[in-house]
């Protein structure tokens, strides 16, 4: 999936890029990397900037099919199975419904709270944080060619 957006800020190796949110957004895993900004329907995205993209800049950004597919996965059928996992154990030791429920929603709980944390460790790997892949504008100096794909030295400027 591709999107763009313009360049915010930059630290190190990475990026935040504001782009428009979408309805998608919501079952991406790199959303630990997101955040609302105070713009409406604005988000800021954290993204690998190995070209050297500079702020200002309008950027191209990609965010793998593998991540996208993890984070479904991770938000919709895992806290699912944990919540049935949950009623049916709280079910049996107890055989009351109100307390299965009461049971499945802890697990579910304690799967969301599980995820989220994950989410953090998940969005750190190289395949599952987004990635400025070109610049579309320019509108700061870089020590980049685009053409040629050198790599910038963090922190040189031209």
């Amino acid at each position: 999936m591709e999107e763009t957006g313009t360049v915010v800020g930059v630290k190190d190796r990475t990026a935040m890029v504001s782009t428009e949110a979408k309805g998608i957004c919501h079952s991406c895993s790199a959303r630990g990397l997101c955040h609302m900004s105070g713009k409406k329907g604005r988000m800021e995205v954290e993204a690998w900037n190995r070209i050297g993209a500079g702020i200002g800049d309008r950027v191209q950004i990609r965010i793998s099919g593998r991540s996208t597919l993890t984070a479904a996965f991770l938000l919709y059928l895992v806290p699912l199975l944990g919540f049935l996992l949950g009623v049916l154990i709280g079910q049996s030791l107890t055989g009351n419904q109100v307390w299965a429920v009461v049971v499945g929603l802890a697990f579910l709980a304690a799967i969301y709270g599980g995820i989220r944390i994950l989410d953090r460790r998940i969005g750190r790997k190289d395949g599952m944080r987004p990635e400025i892949v070109r610049v579309l504008n320019s509108t700061s100096p870089r020590s980049t060619s685009q053409e040629t794909g050198d790599q910038a030295v963090p922190g040189e400027q031209a």
